[in-house]
């Protein structure tokens, strides 16, 4: 019924792009790390990255799902006189590519799609026993429907604690302000015309061929920042991760914001006083989700400005002004993280997901008869 193929790196990736690009733009809800923009990106800027491999799975001529890995190693697995070597495989995931998900057709039956992808994995060259699945968000094509809806009692799907980020979900601004508190109101009132006191205070947006200059800037005000300092990080917060501290990490948003604007799917929000960028923030309107990957702001103001909610309200009045004009409405901005800043804007808290995957195989099977014990 289903056909697989394995490709791998970049040349495998340019030999999907075009299929995998026209099986995106079928989906209701195409999470980022879904597109071929964002695997692209990764592998353009890091050449010498771990070996990705893209699993490709057609019905008939037709792309229906693509399962991204990595191979993770080798383990050894003793029980009694039964000695074996345990294979590990899962989605690419950290500091470089941040997160990756399994991405299915909707015309096709997750189900048997992911039954037909562990079968044909238990042998051979991109065989595993054990897969891992790190934060994944709940999706229509997806792993997490599959394992929370369909697969969750199968004993070969172990869910971990999930990790969570702030979604705002969207209505017309003068109704979704008049849910926040009085004293938030007044505070971005207050922020506003503090700014105008202190000199012009304006915001552009950058779209389409206006993005990589925009893209500079926010790059060169995120390394003035603590994120641009790794030996002072701020308390509460990761790791400082400017963009700009890391050749490949600078490569990467090049390229993905390249990639992403090309087809209108990026922008950049610069928050201006006088002539000084105060604020910016790069997102990625897709699909029905705008997905705000990065802030940055200018340090000083104290308590009395709040450029990161004055960059959030104008991402929702830029929203709710494009809306009109998109075949896809936009109805949520997904944060991505679950810091507490957001919090006045009432956000929902949503999980991410994380799995530990048995394969069917015998061994496999053993392995998570061996979980279900322990």
């Amino acid at each position: 019924m289903y056909q697989i193929q394995y490709l791998e790196g970049l040349e495998g990736f340019r030999a999907l792009e075009k299929d995998w690009q026209a099986l995106v733009e079928h989906l209701d809800r195409p999470h980022y790390n879904q597109c071929p923009e964002w695997y692209g990106a990764y592998l353009d800027a890091i050449p010498d990255a771990p070996k990705l491999t893209f699993c490709a799975v057609y019905k008939k001529s037709e792309l229906v799902a693509i399962l991204p890995h990595v191979f993770m190693g080798l383990r050894r697995f003793n029980f009694l006189l039964f000695k074996r070597q345990v294979r590990k495989a899962g989605l690419p995931y950290g500091e470089d590519i941040y997160s990756s998900d399994i991405v299915i057709a909707q015309s096709a039956d997750p189900v048997e799609v992911w039954k037909a992808i562990s079968k044909d994995m238990r042998k051979g060259a991109h065989a595993w026993e054990i897969f891992q699945v790190v934060s994944v968000l709940q999706s229509q094509n997806g792993f997490a429907r599959l394992f929370n809806e369909h697969l969750s009692d199968s004993g070969l799907v172990f869910k971990k604690s999930p990790t969570y980020c702030n979604v705002i979900n969207l209505k017309p601004y003068e109704e979704l302000a008049a849910d926040l508190k009085k004293k938030f109101r007044q505070q971005l009132q207050r922020s506003a015309r503090t700014l105008n006191e202190l000199g012009e205070f304006s915001a552009s947006w950058h779209e389409l061929a206006q993005v990589p200059d925009a893209l500079e800037k926010f790059i060169e005000l995120e390394l003035e920042g603590w994120k641009g300092q790794p030996d002072s990080p701020k308390e509460g917060y990761a790791t400082p991760s400017a963009i700009g501290l890391l050749d490949w990490k600078s490569r990467m948003y090049r390229q993905m914001f390249s990639r992403f604007s090309a087809r209108g799917c990026a922008r950049v929000l610069l928050l201006h006083l006088d002539h000084e960028v105060i604020g910016a923030q790069l997102s990625l309107p897709i699909g029905r989700t705008e997905y705000v990957l990065k802030t940055s702001m200018k340090e000083g103001f104290g308590t009395r400005v709040s450029i990161g909610h004055l960059m959030i309200e104008a991402l929702i009045k830029r929203v709710e002004a494009d809306n009109p004009t998109r075949h896809l409405k936009i109805d949520e901005l997904n944060l991505l993280s679950n810091y507490d800043w957001p919090k006045p804007w009432l956000p929902e808290r949503r999980p991410y997901f994380n799995y530990q995957i048995y394969n069917q195989s015998f061994l496999g099977r053993l392995l998570a008869i061996r979980r279900q014990l322990t």
